[in-house]
């Protein structure tokens, strides 16, 4: 017996769809409700051939059911414009005979969402047999023995609603929609439609049930590689990637292997290890540390303009296990700081995310360890760096850093906005040894840190 949805979302719109007009079933396979409309000369095809060709669409609506079976035929073409402009016009005349082919072309095809938009115009609207499910969807209990079942009839609207990315509507259906999905994230696989696949394994992770863990993990095995079509711009594993978050959306920990085995994967896969790092961290095992560490400090393949940056979130990832990940994460930040010799020198804005992100984590454990690396941090004149390692500091609250934030703060090499950041910092840890060197920059040419060290000196106790 199919569960009951408990949620009205789906029903509102079923109940529109009822409204529309007469369901799938109502128009068999092969035949028509309606009387078949044929040209009226050899005009009228050429015509819609002509139509056809030229892509005028406008004219082929005007045309009317006459145009139905060649637009039906076109689902098939090998343009998909062509296929998805003919999906729009055969919902825009409402011809019933097309419900079955458009049902066709939405399951067939990775580009179909117009199908899915036409059998709405059209006012497809399955059966839904079970009293309960009929029940909670508030679908009127109109007698139609002869429509599809209840798991066509979830197969069908899913698969409609995953070409429109309602993840709010698949999500209100339910467990209802778990088996549905897995039928559509497999066929997907098999078919390589890339996008299909990635929105219905995000949708079994939104769901979160894990009866999908099984399936995540054996479509995650990285044969999805889509190229982009723009020069030096890093292709994607959407299926992958989709499929390595809702893993760690379910929190099932016989994921973890797979997840370890795709974090270890040689090749340039900087969007699938974000993922991997992001399920790890929300599933919370420990052998996740040592991984994620072993990928920040390995010699990896070039990264390509506008490629993941995948830093962010394995750094994060490692900051959610607490203090068990500080040493990894000191060494993480060493190793972007002085490279040991022979070791791959990560140069430009990739080095500096990864001392932000390493700075950040740090902090973020509250681990006292971190105090050394972050000091050392301090040295790097990147402006954003030494914000993440001040405000780590801050964070930390150990004496050990104000000799550091002091020379920060005295330095004028540094940039204005860095020392007003150690002022603040200064004035937090609460440490007498500030206050002259605050007095000294109420000089200062910048107004904004004069303001800063003001209150730091405040924050101090110290009165003129």
């Amino acid at each position: 017996m199919a569960e009951q949805v408990g949620r009205s979302t789906i029903g509102a719109i079923l109940v529109s769809l009822w409204a529309a007009g007469p369901a799938l079933a109502q128009v068999p396979a092969g035949a028509s409700s309606a009387p078949a409309s044929q040209p009226s000369a050899v005009g009228d095809a050429d015509r819609i051939e002509y139509y056809i060709a030229k892509q005028d669409w406008d004219s082929l609506v005007q045309m009317g059911k006459v145009a139905t079976p060649r637009l039906i035929d076109a689902l098939k073409d090998k343009d998909p414009i062509v296929r998805g402009q003919c999906a729009y016009v055969l919902g825009m005349i409402g011809d019933q005979r097309a419900i079955r082919p458009l049902v066709t072309a939405m399951w067939e095809n990775d580009d179909a969402d117009e199908a899915a938009d036409a059998l709405r115009r059209i006012g497809f609207a399955p059966e839904v047999s079970n009293p309960m499910l009929r029940s909670s969807l508030e679908i009127p209990s109109t007698p139609a023995p002869t429509r599809p079942d209840v798991e066509e009839c979830v197969l069908i609207l899913t698969k409609a609603f995953l070409r429109q990315q309602a993840e709010e509507q698949i999500v209100g259906m339910g467990k209802v929609a778990v088996d549905p999905l897995c039928r559509i994230l497999r066929h997907a696989k098999e078919r390589g439609h890339t996008q299909t696949g990635a929105r219905a394994a995000k949708a079994l992770g939104l769901i979160g049930d894990p009866r999908a863990v099984e399936l995540l993990v054996a479509v995650a095995d990285k044969s999805d590689f889509c190229a982009s079509f723009y020069i030096n711009e890093a292709g994607s594993y959407p299926v992958t990637t989709a499929a390595a978050d809702a893993l760690g959306l379910i929190g099932d920990k016989s994921a973890v292997p797979k997840l370890l085995e795709l974090l270890d994967y040689k090749g340039a896969a900087r969007d699938v290890w974000a993922a991997c790092c992001r399920a790890l961290a929300k599933i919370g095992d420990d052998r996740a540390i040592d991984a994620i560490g072993k990928l920040m400090q390995r010699e990896l393949p070039p990264r390509a303009q506008y490629d993941t940056w995948f830093e962010e979130d394995a750094c994060n990832a490692l900051a959610s296990f607490g203090p068990k990940s500080a040493n990894v994460l000191a060494a993480i930040l060493k190793n972007a700081l002085c490279p040991r010799l022979g070791e791959q020198v990560t140069e430009g804005v990739e080095r500096e995310i990864r001392l932000k992100a390493a700075c950040k984590a740090l902090g973020d454990i509250g681990d006292k360890r971190a105090v050394k690396p972050l000091c050392d941090a301090l040295s790097y004149r990147i402006s954003e760096v030494q914000l993440a390692a001040i405000e780590a500091l801050r964070k930390l609250q150990d004496g050990l850093a104000v000799e550091p934030l002091i020379a920060v703060l005295e330095d004028e090499k540094n940039a204005a906005s860095v020392r007003a950041a150690a002022a603040d910092a200064l004035g937090s840890l609460r440490n007498e040894r500030a206050i002259k060197p605050l007095i000294g920059v109420l000089r200062d040419s910048d107004s904004a840190l004069r303001e800063r060290a003001a209150k730091a000196l405040d924050a101090l106790g110290w009165k003129p």
